[in-house]
């Protein structure tokens, strides 16, 4: 698809990046914006996006906001649009690995709710059920549960399958990000914590994560975002707890039951902040690993640590995931009693600095680890996800009308 110089004029995308606060960025925003006028939107999008990022990685979110506001600033067409978009993401976004949206994979998050339905009474868990049922994707999950088993296990299968919803819907496109940083942080105003049920299109990215922040170096730290993934579980919760319709607690219910499960991956309550990462290596994205058969990043070990399969968009096998829960060490009675969600964050958070960047030096990497770090990632996350899982069976159990 072909511009013409009169569809995107440079001194627009020069004024566009002149929001973001680096003279190299805003150069290299306006020559790629130069060359997306003179070849492709496309291209020009891409090369913005590493031209970002060949200069200061922790600029790229900036970079990305810019670009996003010069195509709207343009009058593109939404096809257009979504051709530059779409560019921007592969080309740019991706090569920084941004935050994802999942905490735990797919197997992982499916982990916490086949260990929280195996806890949960036969009355919470139709209760559940129910309310699932009004998913829209309650079909589908039953198609892939089967029909060759009883109910209870054709339920359990659904109930692991729905804690996924939450990430699942980043692959439908009537779903967008809402918020700045490719919606990871909140926007202004009544979006961010609306709860109006299946009729909110909007991603909410920002509700996955409880992010904490702590110093290497002296740099200073930003306060924890609001709403987070702690604030949301409590909001979801009172309105489980209340007589609200059941279309709007289906659509609570689903949340919190991805939520629970992030809010326990310690790397979705932590960044770690210095000089070179003053607004923080994004949950361990920007920490490069070394190992056999490793990701690429620190982040994706430990969302992987539970099992395979970090591609959302791929369902694990059920009987894979009951199989791997199933001699996890219960959970402390003490721990699984402590129903408040801000305290699980900073648990995660300790988690982090204790363990997870224990003996990895300040910097990107990349780093080595060895096999007993993988080993000690391993223990933590099933400790975490059975803790995970009881929590939430014990809020249903006893809060959930």
């Amino acid at each position: 698809m072909e511009f013409e110089q009169s569809q995107l004029s440079r001194p627009d995308a020069t004024h566009t990046a002149s929001t973001v606060e680096h003279s190299g960025v805003i150069n290299a925003l306006s020559e790629a914006y130069h060359w997306g006028t003179e070849h492709k939107l496309a291209i020009g999008l891409t090369a913005a996006a590493a031209a970002a990022l060949a200069l200061k990685p922790q600029l790229a979110m900036e970079a990305l906001n810019a670009v996003t506001a010069g195509v709207e600033a343009t009058g593109l067409s939404s096809a257009s649009a979504a051709v530059g978009g779409t560019a921007l993401l592969a080309g740019g976004m991706l090569a920084m690995s941004s935050r994802p949206a999942a905490a735990w994979n797919s197997f992982g998050h499916m982990t916490v709710g086949d260990i929280a339905y195996e806890h949960m009474t036969p009355e919470a868990k139709e209760r559940a059920m129910q309310l699932i049922e009004l998913n829209p994707s309650y079909d589908k999950w039953k198609s892939l549960a089967g029909d060759n088993a009883s109910d209870d296990e054709t339920n359990r299968k659904i109930f692991s399958m729905a804690t996924t919803w939450a990430d699942d819907i980043k692959g439908d496109k009537s779903y967008h990000a809402d918020g700045t940083h490719v919606g990871n942080t909140p926007p202004d105003g009544p979006i961010a914590t609306q709860n109006i049920g299946y009729a909110d299109k909007n991603l909410h990215k920002y509700w996955h994560f409880d992010e904490h922040s702590f110093s290497t170096d002296g740099t200073p730290v930003e306060p924890t975002q609001v709403p987070n993934a702690a604030t949301q579980i409590e909001a979801f919760r009172k309105t489980l707890a209340s007589d609200a319709p059941d279309e709007l607690k289906s659509y609570d219910l689903t949340w919190m039951l991805h939520l629970v499960g992030d809010i326990h991956q310690p790397l979705h309550a932590t960044a770690r902040v210095d000089q070179h990462h003053p607004n923080g290596d994004v949950g361990g994205n920007f920490v490069k690993i070394e190992c056999d058969d490793c990701p690429k990043n620190l982040h994706e070990l430990w969302d992987q640590s539970l099992g395979p399969s970090g591609d959302f968009t791929i369902m694990p096998d059920t009987n894979a995931v009951q199989q791997a829960d199933a001699n996890f060490p219960p959970a402390p009675a003490s721990a699984v009693n402590n129903l408040d969600a801000a305290s699980w964050g900073l648990e995660s958070f300790n988690l982090a600095k204790q363990f997870v960047y224990k003996d990895l030096p300040p910097g990107d990497g990349p780093f080595q680890l060895t096999d007993a770090y993988r080993d000690n990632a391993k223990a933590i996350a099933q400790t975490q996800a059975e803790l995970a899982g009881e929590r939430l069976a014990k809020i249903l159990n006893t809060e959930m009308k």
